[in-house]
């Protein structure tokens, strides 16, 4: 019972955006119930979220081992071995096995799973077309998912194709600060770290700072972090052209 009450916690905190709350929420519903597979996706998600790969390789796995069936499941262990792993995750043998897995549930009809982890990892180390490709493949058969759009975004900035890249990232507030859809608040956080990324590459360092001001969904070592990356990014443009 305690268990669940710290589940529906977390989960109520996750849905307004507000990981890092949620997860002491997680993690202490997980110590009481040691192997729930729910809460140890969403533990899972949320590490990774933040950057804490570790952490979220342990809970997706135990979450993997038992429920290899479930794809929502799957779907965040290669997720996460994607970012972990590196380069090497486009030749990884487990990642290909899971993506198989993943490619057979779409074909059933009505999922993008294989489309958008497919593109994620192109995204992240391979060929950004084809992660374009891949993503928006998967839009046109989930568009009410936020996960694409997250991805196409990140891709379209980075191709420097900024007017539509502007235009995702407004359906991705769209979606998020909308009255309905099954995202909506959950993926607050991820649509303002991709708002953040794109004001950033427009030379609009401030406006990107102060998206790590806002209370409650980011901690003062990610705030820290954020805002270091955007200067990053500032001190490179700002850098003498020849």
């Amino acid at each position: 019972a305690k268990s669940n009450v710290e589940f529906l916690q977390g989960f109520n905190l996750r849905l307004k955006g507000r990981l890092p709350e949620a997860e002491k929420h997680f993690r202490a519903s997980y110590e009481l119930s040691p192997g729930n597979i729910s809460a140890g996706r969403e533990l899972s998600s949320i590490c990774l979220s933040r950057g804490n790969v570790d952490d979220a390789e342990r809970f997706a796995r135990e979450a993997y081992n038992h429920a290899s069936g479930n794809p929502y499941v799957t779907d965040i262990l290669v997720s996460v071995l994607c970012h972990k792993r590196g380069k090497s995750s486009l030749n990884d043998t487990e990642i290909a096995d899971m993506l198989d897995r993943l490619r057979h549930v779409d074909s059933q009809g009505g999922h993008s799973f294989y489309l958008t982890r497919a593109a994620e990892l192109q995204y992240l180390w391979g060929d950004n077309k084809e992660a374009l490709s891949l993503v928006e493949e998967a839009i046109r058969k989930t568009p009410n998912i936020f996960e694409p759009h997250r991805i196409r975004a990140q891709a379209l900035i980075r191709a420097a194709r900024m007017h539509e890249a502007q235009s995702e990232i407004d359906l991705m507030k769209d979606m998020v600060l909308g009255n309905s859809g099954p995202d909506r608040r959950t993926n607050h956080r991820a649509y303002l770290v991709t708002l953040a990324k794109y004001l950033a590459e427009t030379n609009r360092f401030q406006d990107a700072k102060d998206i790590y001001n806002t209370n409650g969904l980011f901690s003062p070592e990610e705030r820290t972090q954020g805002i270091s990356e955007i200067e990053r990014i500032e001190g490179f443009a700002a850098r003498p052209r020849h």
